[in-house]
């Protein structure tokens, strides 16, 4: 299950909910900033992007 937008997110958590007790509760523990696609930053965090294999053809 990948969750790209959070009521997607919520639609997910209730679906594991109903797969079992303590799931949920479980997986909230964790940073969900962290592991849900839903709540990743969009800016990058690095000043220098490239692409290694076009660098390696011109070198």
């Amino acid at each position: 299950m990948v969750s790209h937008f959070e009521a997607h997110f919520k639609y997910n958590i209730n679906a594991l909910a109903k797969l079992g007790k303590g799931i949920v509760e479980d997986l909230i523990k964790y940073n969900k900033e962290k592991w849900c696609k839903a709540f990743f930053q969009t800016f990058s965090k690095c000043d220098s992007i490239d692409n290694n294999m076009a660098e390696s053809f011109n070198a």
